[in-house]
């Protein structure tokens, strides 16, 4: 017997029973550590490959680029213009001190006349304030074609700049 009269194969029973229970434990959860890092590289590497072959598939010729920005509060951004009629970029837009803010994306375009001018279409999503720009819009419905110039444009408070790349 040992002090406080325990048994001694009882103690040792207890100590070894503990033991392999924290042992196991510590190893259960170093394994599941260790694959879920494994398991966590696999993806990012993965995703990685998967974001560079679309990137590469996605390269388009862009034919021009377009900026636009009020000169005051309101709009501002710009983007490019893709040879297949599609478009890339972002504007934002903001009035009432930032009381009604949009964003505002580029999603298509096509050209007028000869190069002369382009007409871009946007998708509009609220982030903040009143709903008053459509969904959808082209800027021959509501402010009209951009002229293509190269160089700015000033009109009514708002500078707008087309330029064609490459020629």
């Amino acid at each position: 017997m040992l002090d406080g009269g325990q048994e001694p194969c009882l103690v040792l029973l207890k100590c070894n029973v503990i033991s392999k229970i924290s042992m196991s434990s510590t190893t259960s959860k170093t394994k599941m550590t260790v694959a879920a890092f494994a398991s966590l590289l696999a993806v990012a590497a993965i995703t990685s490959v998967l974001q560079n072959q679309v990137a590469f598939a996605e390269r388009k010729e862009v034919e021009y680029t377009f900026t636009m920005a009020s000169l005051g509060q309101g709009i501002w951004g710009g983007g490019p213009l893709y040879s297949d009629g599609s478009a890339g970029g972002n504007v934002a837009f903001s009035a009432g001190n930032g009381e009604t803010i949009f964003q505002i994306r580029a999603v298509s375009w096509e050209e007028i006349g000869d190069g002369e001018a382009v007409d871009i279409c946007f998708e509009t999503k609220e982030i903040k304030g009143d709903a008053f720009f459509p969904p959808e819009f082209c800027l021959s419905e509501t402010f009209g074609a951009l002229p293509v110039t190269g160089g700015p444009v000033v009109d009514d408070g708002f500078l707008f700049r087309v330029t064609e790349v490459g020629n």
